[in-house]
Order: structure tokens, then C-alpha cells, then sequence
């Protein structure tokens, strides 16, 4: 249990799980708030872990700390994360990860702005299916 413990605290007190595009359309809040949710959602985050505080995420991507403050504070406010006096903010007690169909509707948008890009790029179907199914077997780069 205590391999465990400390593999947890390794793997959530890394401010690298979050991949932030500043070249991106989506604001970098939406950016931090949609994989957050996305963590939870996985059950990578679970209710009661603390998450990086705002300084050390602003300082590891180079971004602005009101970024990251006004993502945390919008998941708050959903009811995501808490506030712990005196230490930042953690998964909320009550945050529970949504069952397989809710989490399909987290990534259904990204799938449709793929078929969107691919239709416009008239990209074989086949090939679009291989080339999904080569980067979901590659090792993820960290």
C-alpha cells in the first residue's frame, strides 16, 4: 500500500501531466480545466489529491499564474476541486469519475474535429483508421 502511496504522490505532484499549447485557439484555463476534468474522469486524479500549486504549473509551462489561478478557481467553482487552507487546492471528496459514456462525451469533440479536418483534407478513411491506430500504440512522449 505504501509503494503505492508513493508512486500516486510522484505521478500527481508533476506539473509535466498537463500539456499546454500557447499556439493553440483554445485559451490555455480551457486548456488546464479540460485535462483536469479529463483526470478525473480516468481516475488518474481521485478525490483527495492535491494538486501542483499555481506557481509551480505557471513557472514549469512559462505562463502566466492568473492562467492557471483562473483554471483552478473556474474548477472550484464547478464543484471539481477544493480549497484547502494553507495549501492550494485538491480533488474534491464528491468528484467521482463519470461511467464509460460520459467519459466518451469528453472526447467526442476532438473526434469530430478530426473527421471535420479529415473530410476537408479528403484523406482516405483507412488511412485516417491506421494512423489512429499507430499513435494509440506508441509510447506516450512525456
Amino acid at each position: 500500500m505504501t509503494a503505492v502511496m508513493c508512486m500516486r504522490l510522484l505521478i500527481h505532484m508533476d506539473t509535466q501531466w498537463l500539456h499546454i499549447q500557447p499556439g493553440s485557439p483554445e485559451p490555455m484555463y480551457l486548456q488546464i480545466m479540460g485535462q483536469v476534468r479529463r483526470l478525473v474522469a480516468a481516475g488518474q486524479l481521485v478525490p483527495g489529491d492535491e494538486m501542483p500549486s499555481v506557481r509551480l504549473v505557471a513557472a514549469a509551462h512559462e505562463i502566466n499564474p492568473m492562467t492557471v489561478s483562473k483554471a483552478y478557481s473556474k474548477l472550484h467553482d464547478e464543484g471539481l476541486l477544493v480549497r484547502l487552507p494553507g495549501k492550494g487546492m485538491a480533488v474534491a471528496p464528491k468528484a467521482i469519475s463519470p461511467d464509460e459514456e460520459s467519459r466518451w462525451g469528453l472526447i467526442d469533440p476532438a473526434l469530430q474535429d478530426v473527421v471535420r479536418l479529415a473530410r476537408e483534407l479528403d484523406l482516405p478513411k483507412g488511412a485516417l483508421l491506421d494512423r489512429l491506430q499507430k499513435m494509440l500504440e506508441d509510447k506516450p512522449e512525456d
